[in-house]
């Protein structure tokens, strides 16, 4: 869909991903949003704002209620954008598989939404982080790095866990971070892996983004690591939980986990600033 005229820049805009709500607000176009879903809560200021249900169980009666005049969908909500258009209902899709994607979907959301100047000033500022990350890290070792994606928290002990494969997004900000993805298995985005599958892998750094959820209220998560000292990282104590939200959004805060992982990956070193 091209951009839309300069007279038809869309006022009121419903938000259909977490990714998405904060690429929005990135924008300065927080203002224009008047629904998002269940899942977004990110930033603060959408606590108030009208929920249109989940990702792929919208509530159609609730998103029509609010008029808007541009939905926002990612390009897994292929169904959703032909039940909007049978309603009257314009849509703009985006996609936040990758890092690219992320900087591109900014960009198309700026196009259509009259935010040009901002859409490009947010994109240069991410390219200039990712390259201080990538100056840090061109001439150092690369260890295997294992991210942990989830994993169950009340079995105290480490049982399956989703992991990061093959896929376009984490496994490319390992990358950038000066690691190398520890999967070296199928072709799977995100397989689960025992914890016999993961003494095999034998990561060198272990990122669990599981355990980040409950680290600020009980350490538990990560002793559950001290468990298996034949896995590398933990015999040199280099697991680390990664709180915060923005370590499982693939929105324009992905340069978070990005700073993060360099600064976990290869310790000692000033932090970036924020």
């Amino acid at each position: 869909m091209p951009p839309a005229s300069s007279n038809a820049m869309p006022q009121h805009i419903v938000s259909m991903a977490p990714s998405v709500t904060e690429m929005l607000f990135a924008l300065d176009l927080g203002d224009r949003v008047v629904g998002v879903t269940r899942y977004c809560n990110y930033p603060d200021a959408v606590a108030g704002l009208p929920r249109v249900g989940g990702h792929f169980d919208p509530n159609f009666e609730a998103i029509v209620r609010l008029r808007p005049e541009l939905v926002v969908l990612l390009d897994a909500h292929r169904d959703l954008a032909g039940a909007l258009h049978k309603l009257g209902v314009r849509t703009l899709t985006v996609s936040d598989k990758s890092v690219e994607h992320i900087l591109g979907a900014i960009t198309t959301l700026g196009a259509h939404c009259n935010a040009v100047a901002r859409a490009e000033a947010l994109v240069n500022d991410l390219h200039a982080r990712m390259a201080a990350v990538r100056r840090r890290t061109a001439d150092l070792p690369r260890p295997s790095v294992l991210v942990v994606l989830d994993r169950p928290l009340d079995s105290a002990t480490i049982v399956d866990a989703y992991v990061a494969g093959h896929d376009d997004y984490f496994e490319s900000l390992i990358e950038m971070a000066g690691g190398r993805n520890a999967y070296r298995g199928p072709a799977i985005a995100y397989p689960v892996v025992s914890v016999e599958g993961i003494i095999r892998i034998a990561p060198e750094v272990i990122i669990d983004l599981a355990a980040g959820r409950e680290a600020d209220r009980d350490e538990r998560p990560m002793a559950d690591w001290r468990r298996f000292p034949q896995i590398d990282a933990v015999a040199h104590n280099r697991v680390h939980a990664l709180t915060g939200d923005y370590a499982v959004i693939p929105g324009p805060r992905f340069v978070l986990l990005l700073e993060a992982l360099a600064e976990r990956i290869h310790p000692p070193r000033e932090p970036f600033p924020r």
